[in-house]
């Protein structure tokens, strides 16, 4: 059974009014709450820190201040607040105003809190949340500059659904009990780029966490005490094999997230423990991203191509998530019929599949747009017809989302460029085999039936001109451009059109 997620924000008011609540109704049994809440204030100097404290000499720092009396009174109300709530985890950065937020929450519920980095990626914080997810609610205090983001990444259109394929892939592989699987989101490495030693130390807390769960304590302090220097990952895999009952797999999601020597590392290490399977090393391993592994033989450190060594020798086979079927997107807009009562009418339904084919992303966000983010869709006993659903994808389109803007970004490749340009001006498509697959991989295009590259979907087709003229269309002026065919009444002139 799926468990429902449920998100509320709190936010601590900087006026007279302690919090501004966002209530939920009551919850089923099978569904989790977040809530998501700035520090409450602040102290701004020594005199207000000092009022917290029993102890007169406190060091006031302002890059870690503690909380005001006014902060602290907000922190009890957000305890009562959630006085009733079947609250199971409390999770803060480690700065003191966030600490001292959370602190009466956890007392209250008999918890610890959580600490987690405020540079952890939003995305793979959220994704975090989601993995450890279970009946009850989940506190998160946060700051003013990372709180949206968290919203944001909890309550944002999914992306290709490649994690929820992962998970669901390792709770089917622990369902058979012939296996060990443990998955882990590597994305916060990426903060450290080609900074190699914090980037594997990252990667090696939160592996090491996902094993720790699924086999038991113990395997990131043994490490850390082993004296294992430049190969932790491959020490660490090795000691969480050596304990495990059953064969091991694991599942590294955000690969590409990495770049440069920080990648390198990481591949060569998992390279290493290769004869070792399947007693000493995992029996399989599966590393996820939106680019095959082939194709970081073109990202090193200093811009040089690595052409030989072993890390990329790594790869038994790519697999490439598949789009949805077009059975696939009527079954998924179903399930909102059949949760709200509205309809989608067969032709919105058709404009959908024409213009998504099925990539999972856009398939969700047009649904979003329809009936969540625009306002007189919210009303359930309005179907969504032709006409919604246009407006919809052309809300999607205007908006640039996150996941078209990475499209964008992807655009500034020279060998995405040199096939997206000439295919859309009707030109020869001259590059090699191995550059149309990537941009297949990417899933920015398709091979029509005559074998010549297309735009994957209507959407796309729509995009990319878009994003490769986006300069021409900004300098687009009313002044610049002369309307030789309008009349001195701004009329068709039809002796101009000869």
């Amino acid at each position: 059974m799926s468990m429902r997620l449920r998100l509320v924000t709190l936010i601590f008011l900087l006026a007279n009014a302690a919090i501004l609540f966002a209530a939920t109704s009551s919850t089923s049994d099978n569904s989790t709450t977040f809530i998501i809440v700035r520090h409450a204030e602040k102290a701004l100097d020594a005199a207000s820190a000092a009022f917290q404290s029993n102890e007169k000499s406190v060091v006031f720092d302002a890059k870690n201040p503690p909380l005001s009396a006014l902060g602290l009174r907000h922190a009890d109300a957000l305890n009562q607040a959630l006085e009733n709530a079947q609250v199971y985890a409390v999770y803060a950065t480690p700065f003191l105003r966030t600490q001292a937020t959370a602190a009466p929450t956890a007392a209250a519920h008999g918890l610890k809190v959580s600490s987690y980095a405020a540079t952890l990626p939003a995305a793979a914080f959220a994704e975090q949340l989601r993995v450890a997810a279970k009946p009850g609610t989940v506190v998160v205090v946060g700051h003013s500059n990372t709180v949206p983001a968290i919203v944001a990444a909890l309550c944002g259109s999914r992306q290709t659904g490649k994690t929820t394929c992962l998970l669901a892939l390792r709770d089917a592989l622990n369902a058979r009990g012939e296996y060990n699987a443990v998955y882990a989101n590597i994305e916060a490495a990426q903060a450290f780029r080609n900074n190699v030693q914090p980037a594997l130390e990252t990667i090696l807390d939160e592996l090491g966490a996902m094993l720790e769960r699924q086999i038991g304590p113990g395997l990131i302090r043994d490490i850390r005490a082993s004296g294992a220097s430049g190969n932790k990952i491959t020490a660490l895999l090795r000691m969480a094999c050596e304990r495990s009952e059953k064969p091991l797999i694991v599942f590294l999601d955000e690969v590409d997230a990495l770049i440069g020597d920080t990648l390198i590392s990481l591949l060569r290490q998992i390279r290493a423990g290769y004869t070792d399977r399947p007693k000493y090393f995992p029996h399989a391993m599966i590393l996820c991203g939106v680019r095959d592994v082939r194709d970081y033989r073109m990202t090193t450190s200093d811009g040089e191509v690595i052409t030989g060594g072993s890390a990329f020798n790594i790869k038994a086979e790519s697999l490439r998530l598949g789009d949805f079927s077009r059975s696939d997107l009527v079954a998924l807009y179903q399930q909102h019929t059949d949760a709200t009562g509205q309809t989608f009418s067969e032709e919105a339904i058709e404009l959908a599949w024409l213009s998504t084919q099925g990539q999972p992303w856009l398939v969700n966000a047009l649904a979003e747009q329809a009936v969540f983010k625009t306002k007189e869709n919210l009303d359930r006993t309005v179907a969504i017809d032709l006409e919604r659903m246009r407006g919809a994808r052309e809300a999607l389109i205007l908006r640039n989302d996150t996941h078209l803007d990475q499209l964008t970004d992807k655009l500034k490749e020279p060998r995405v460029r040199a096939v997206i340009e000439p295919m859309l001006i009707g030109l020869d498509v001259d590059q090699s085999a191995t550059d149309l697959q990537y941009l297949r991989d990417l899933g920015l295009i398709r091979l029509d039936e005559l074998k010549n590259p297309a735009p994957a979907n209507a959407i796309y087709a729509e995009v990319l001109p878009r994003v490769l003229n986006a300069t021409a269309q900004f300098n687009m002026h009313s002044d610049r451009i002369k309307s030789s065919w309008r009349n001195a009444t701004g009329h068709l002139d039809p002796r101009q059109c000869t």
